[in-house]
């Protein structure tokens, strides 16, 4: 399977905040998983979880893919103050939401951990996306999944043509989002 044959899940969260505890060890088991399941990681190459699974991925030799804001790797490191491994780049230039749609429309599908106004963008990008995608968010993992996106979901009027998974365990979470996009792939 070629490079861009591979499923593309970007994993969006939290950049930092009382999360970061309680969601570290998820968001690392996150990205384990999907390098486990031959995916390839996609994020915006900053901080926080989004982050963690990067590193999970990294621990079974996964591919990583970071879609910086900055214009150059100067100005990742020394601007933002991000990290530049276990990522290969892409420098965007288009500071932190420019770099969230060129993420999100990478990704085949996206998993939601906790997060703020920042992952609310990249859940929203990803719905409107809708076709062939699918989302997954990490129930009990606090901060906007809990407390925004998932009550929401039945509220709103126009809903997403992207499959979306809600499960607590993000071994089983994981395992669904992989299940639905084969299913994806063989319509």
């Amino acid at each position: 399977m070629n490079f861009w044959e591979k499923n593309k899940i970007g994993v969006f969260g939290s950049a930092g905040g009382s999360e970061m505890d309680s969601c570290k060890e998820s968001a690392r088991v996150i990205g384990r998983e999907v390098a486990h399941a031959n995916g390839i990681i996609c994020t915006g190459a900053c901080p926080g979880l989004p982050h963690e699974a990067a590193l999970g991925a990294n621990e079974n030799d996964g591919i990583v893919l970071g879609f910086s804001p900055g214009l150059n790797m100067n100005d990742h490191i020394n601007n933002h103050k991000f990290s530049a491994t276990p990522y290969i780049l892409t420098f965007t230039g288009m500071e932190k939401k420019g770099r969230n749609l060129i993420c999100t429309r990478t990704c085949d599908a996206g998993i939601f951990i906790s997060g703020r106004w920042g992952t609310m963008n990249e859940f929203t990008l990803m719905c409107d996306e809708g076709d062939d995608k699918v989302i997954g968010l990490l129930a009990g993992s606090g901060g906007f999944v809990d407390g925004k996106i998932i009550p929401a979901l039945n509220e709103t009027e126009k809903q997403s043509k992207a499959v979306i998974v809600i499960n607590d365990d993000p071994i089983a979470l994981v395992k669904e989002i992989f299940q639905h996009l084969t299913e994806i792939k063989r319509l």
